[in-house]
């Protein structure tokens, strides 16, 4: 127990090489300030900050103490340590560029012969790298071509009136031509600025809203181009996150009265659904909004919060194969798929992205297309998710939706149906 731990011990733990660290602990409904008020008679525990509609706690103190707490105090429900969170967009193959000239029809580029080019330079993370590098043809499927694939009924649908917000790496620049000053961001991470440095935010807001636009390499549009976007920053360019920044965001999301919440991050499951800080605070956020979540991007890898069954877990699907993409967790249970990019197979004859709007000279920004022009092809169960964002938009402007088990259940009673076509396979979402 913590109370017959002597101060004469405490004294000597640093001697030991055990030093304070800080952890994440997650609360019953309600009982945080409870637990707070338990915690602070402990010795050599202290409480760093209090998150309050996640019921959340970050906690300062020595390993053995934290855990012999948790069997002491009620109403503690896990406790983790601060680890990181992953934007979840997946891999390019080591030593594979890739590039095309244009886009054509799928049906074209099954057909399409291409020998392979030789180039000596490519980019990683922004970082230069020289190595021999094989080209192989890339298919860039813009995401106008992606919405008449998911939305094939006709609608005048547009997500008028529904607020998302977006957990991720920043907000797209105002002047970018898929936002026009429409986007809204905050920044709870240590950059500073709430501007999106990586890339991966501001493409997924594109995605979800992005107004309609020719670029280089195809017409991109987003699902639902008129809802509103909170672009919430606990993301920095780094490609990576602060558990407590993401617990702070979900937090913001409730305090701003979001209607649908974008994950397209995750991390390694720590424990269970149960005892996962990002898990339980999932399941706060979907007392008060929809929270979408990508399964996440490694095979044999659980991860949170898609492995929370509080979340429309969204897996992703190729465009070409109609099959899933060969990165997707196969550990984590799956709602509904969509295109996320990326083929069936793990080294195809042609590579597969989503090509939307990007913020400008972001690292990420040509790192596919070799053209940082404010539009790029990425990949990964990230890009699947802004998809079913959108589309959950739409459900939500027309009624047919108001909360996570609303969506459960349209789903469920087959309002998304799976089509066989030739090389595809197309959602029909039966928007009313």
């Amino acid at each position: 127990m913590p109370g017959t731990i002597s101060p004469q011990l405490l004294a000597k733990l640093p001697e030991m090489g055990i030093a304070p660290s800080e952890f994440v602990v997650s609360c019953a409904p309600g009982k945080a300030p409870e637990v707070a008020a338990s915690l602070r008679t402990l010795p050599g525990i202290e409480v760093v900050e209090q998150i309050p509609r996640v019921n959340v706690l970050i906690i300062r103190a020595n390993p053995q103490l934290v855990y012999a707490a948790d069997e002491a105090i009620p109403y503690i429900l896990g406790i983790t340590d601060r680890y990181k969170v992953q934007l979840l967009e997946a891999p390019t193959r080591f030593g594979v560029k890739l590039y095309l000239d244009d886009v054509v029809a799928p049906s074209e580029l099954l057909a399409r012969k291409r020998p392979p080019v030789y180039l000596t330079m490519s980019r990683s993370w922004g970082v230069p790298l020289v190595y021999p590098t094989r080209a192989v043809p890339a298919a860039f499927i813009p995401t106008s071509d992606i919405k008449k694939a998911l939305v094939d009924v006709p609608t005048k649908l547009t997500g008028k009136g529904v607020k998302i917000g977006v957990l991720d790496s920043g907000k797209l620049a105002p002047s970018h031509v898929q936002n026009l000053n429409r986007f809204w961001g905050c920044n709870l991470t240590t950059e500073f600025s709430n501007l999106d440095f990586l890339g991966h935010g501001g493409f997924c807001s594109t995605i979800i809203a992005g107004l309609p636009h020719k670029a280089p390499l195809g017409v991109v549009e987003g699902i639902a181009p008129n809802a509103e976007i909170l672009s919430i920053k606990v993301a920095t360019q780094n490609g990576g996150a602060d558990v407590v920044d993401v617990l702070r965001g979900i937090d913001k999301s409730i305090e701003l009265k979001c209607d649908i919440v974008n994950m397209s991050l995750g991390a390694p499951m720590r424990g269970t659904v149960r005892t996962d800080s990002l898990c339980i605070a999932t399941e706060e956020l979907s007392k008060y909004a929809i929270p979408v979540s990508a399964c996440g991007n490694e095979q044999y890898v659980q991860f949170a919060p898609g492995a929370s069954p509080y979340t429309i877990t969204v897996g992703s699907v190729s465009y070409l194969d109609g099959a899933p993409s060969w990165y997707g967790s196969k550990l984590t249970k799956i709602d509904v798929y969509a295109y996320g990019g990326g083929r069936s197979t793990y080294a195809p004859d042609m590579e597969e992205y989503v090509y939307s709007g990007i913020a400008p000279g972001s690292i990420l920004d040509g790192v596919n297309d070799g053209l940082a022009d404010g539009f790029e092809g990425l990949k990964g169960s990230s890009f699947a998710t802004p998809e079913v964002t959108g589309i959950l938009a739409l459900w939500w402007e027309g009624g047919l939706v108001r909360n996570l088990d609303d969506c459960k259940n349209v789903i469920s009673k087959g309002r998304l149906v799976a089509v066989a076509r030739p090389n595809l396979i197309k959602f029909s979402w039966a928007i009313v």
